[in-house]
């Protein structure tokens, strides 16, 4: 059984082959996000996954080779996720989620001559996840995640600049009872103002 609410605000997907191209993502968003999920979930012989998530702005790039890649993000609004989840009597695994983010970026590519990433976050990324969960034969994931900043590049590259401001409170709590579980159980609270991974170099 799959449950999943999912909030995206100011979101960019580019995906194909660049040759010797710039190119340039400038996102704004203003605006307060909110992303709640309320779920009971009882007798299922599958895998259950709950997620509530708010993003301010997304952006994923994909493509071959690129000149430039420029990409922009400012977040002046308020996000936040709650997970209020009741999960009994599962035969597979459990993964519940609740993830709060005001900027996130993901460029993949073969070869980029210059990345350069700008984000900013001003207002408080907040994530709850209230579970209880009983009775599990698989393995239990329990995350609640607050992140202001965050981006992944992966290429070839031949120079990454990356800025990346906080001003924001990011607050996350995970209130958990879990009971009865056949398997591994991992329970994780993550507040993270600023976080960036470079790998291909």
């Amino acid at each position: 059984m799959h449950r999943t609410i999912l909030l995206t605000i100011a979101a960019l997907t580019v995906a194909g082959t660049a040759q010797a191209q710039t190119i340039n993502t400038n996102q704004t968003n203003s605006s307060n996000i909110r992303a709640k999920l309320n779920a009971t979930v009882t007798d299922v012989q599958d895998k259950v996954a709950l997620t509530a998530a708010g993003i301010g702005n997304s952006v994923t790039l994909e493509g071959g080779t690129a000149n430039t890649i420029n990409n922009t993000q400012r977040f002046f609004g308020d996000v936040s996720s709650e997970l209020n989840a009741t999960v009994r009597d599962v035969g597979k695994s459990v993964d519940a989620t609740s993830a709060a983010i005001a900027n996130t970026a993901s460029i993949k590519a073969d070869y980029v001559n210059v990345v350069n990433n700008v984000q900013y976050a001003n207002y408080d990324p907040t994530a709850v996840l209230n579970a209880t969960l009983t009775d599990i034969s698989g393995e239990v994931n329990a995350t609640a995640a607050a992140i202001s900043n965050t981006a992944t590049i992966e290429a070839d590259l031949g120079q990454v600049n990356s800025t990346q401001i906080n001003y924001a409170a990011v607050n996350a709590t995970a209130n958990t009872t879990i009971r009865n579980v056949s398997d591994s159980v991992s329970a994780t609270a993550a507040a993270i103002g600023n976080t960036l991974s470079v790998k291909g170099f």
